[in-house]
């Protein structure tokens, strides 16, 4: 059900107004779910239910701020009575905020990440092979080692970092074969050890070095997991639950004021009317027991509405024969079907308390 005309437009004003403190603390929220995700220790991931809580929180303050200031907020847009306390509204805000909608989850996701020492280790490593392998056929084929430590370097480092990239992206191709290149080193090591000692040859050692070093390249080369939140995401979707929370606090704050006097404190049995306009009906009521002539009760009359006037009443009607207008139905309701442009009448006027609508009018075409 769509909110009073009346209630429409204060929303769009409420909105403007609240939208500073809203953005304020969306900003402070993301900085908070960004410091829990850099918190993070290696090998640890931040899951949705940890950073849900920080939406939570973060709402209830939300609820807080705006619980204490739509008081004075209504008041500067006259529609609550003035000089009331506002601390009644605030309390009870309070222990309606437990019936509130629950915030949005904040989704995350695990991704893989190549930290930036890997990249480094897969470049410094593959410089040095591409080097060590192209400079002795640089040597041999053009009689110079210079092409072959600098061609070398380079495609060394190409195809290292491209080998890192790729393993990246398949873990378990990975953790195979750097667990068999583990097992080869070890295996090709205990043959080199045993055949050093029988006095033989020392190249099975140094291969299970090399083994070992690629081994051990893998593994510093690893990626790591690590948490990826989508900021905007996250930025439309608290934003639009907040803005909804705001919403319901002032329809709630609307309804309240809507059971108070419609100005300052008055006894029981003076809430039916103020008293200035009580004391001009009971004149009014001598002059017509006594038969004053109509002029006069014409002119008492006048003082009534004038008191109610002053106690912020108004009633407001449309000419007769004036052209209907859209914006007429935020303050009159119409009787049959009538189109724009219509002539119309006004049957019965609309009531206005401090410039907020009571009673809807009645239009009806001429």
């Amino acid at each position: 059900m769509q909110p009073p005309p009346a209630l429409q437009s204060l929303r769009s004003k409420w909105r403007e107004h609240c939208a500073p403190r809203l953005d304020a603390a969306l900003e402070k929220l993301l900085n908070q779910v960004d410091d829990r995700i850099r918190a993070e220790r290696p090998g640890q991931t931040t899951l949705s239910s940890e950073l849900t809580p920080l939406v939570t929180t973060e709402t209830h303050a939300v609820v807080e701020q705006l619980g204490n200031v739509v008081h004075d907020w209504l008041i500067a847009q006259n529609c609550w009575p003035k000089n009331t306390p506002a601390d009644w509204l605030r309390n009870d805000l309070r222990a309606a905020a437990v019936e509130l909608p629950s915030p949005p989850d904040v989704e995350s996701r695990i991704e893989l990440e190549v930290p930036t020492r890997s990249w480094v280790i897969a470049a410094g490593v593959g410089a040095a092979a591409g080097m060590t392998l192209l400079t002795p056929l640089s040597l041999l084929l053009f009689g110079q080692r210079e092409i072959g430590l600098g061609l070398g370097g380079i495609l060394g480092s190409i195809g290292c970092v491209t080998l890192v990239g790729v393993l990246a992206g398949r873990e378990k191709v990975r953790q195979v074969l750097a667990a068999a290149l583990t097992a080869s080193a070890v295996g090709t090591f205990a043959g080199g050890l045993w055949t050093a000692l029988r006095g033989g040859s020392n190249d099975l050692l140094k291969g299970s070095f090399g083994l070992g070093l690629l081994a051990a390249i893998l593994y510093l080369t690893r990626p790591r997991q690590t948490t990826r939140v989508d900021r905007e995401a996250v930025r439309r979707a608290v934003r639009a639950h907040w803005e909804h929370v705001a919403d319901l606090i002032l329809a709630w704050a609307w309804a309240y004021a809507a059971r108070q006097p419609a100005s300052g404190a008055k006894s029981q049995g003076d809430r039916s009317l103020p008293s200035g306009a009580r004391d001009a009906l009971a004149e009014l009521y001598i002059d017509l027991a006594n038969g004053t002539s109509p002029e006069n009760l014409r002119d008492m009359v006048d003082v009534v509405f004038q008191q109610l006037r002053t106690e912020g009443y108004r009633w407001e009607l449309v000419p007769a024969g004036a052209p209907f207008d859209e914006s007429l139905l935020a303050r009159f309701e119409v009787v049959g079907l009538i189109s724009a442009g219509q002539p119309v009448r006004t049957r019965r006027a609309a009531l206005l308390v401090n410039e907020c609508v009571v009673k809807k009018g009645e239009l009806r075409r001429v």
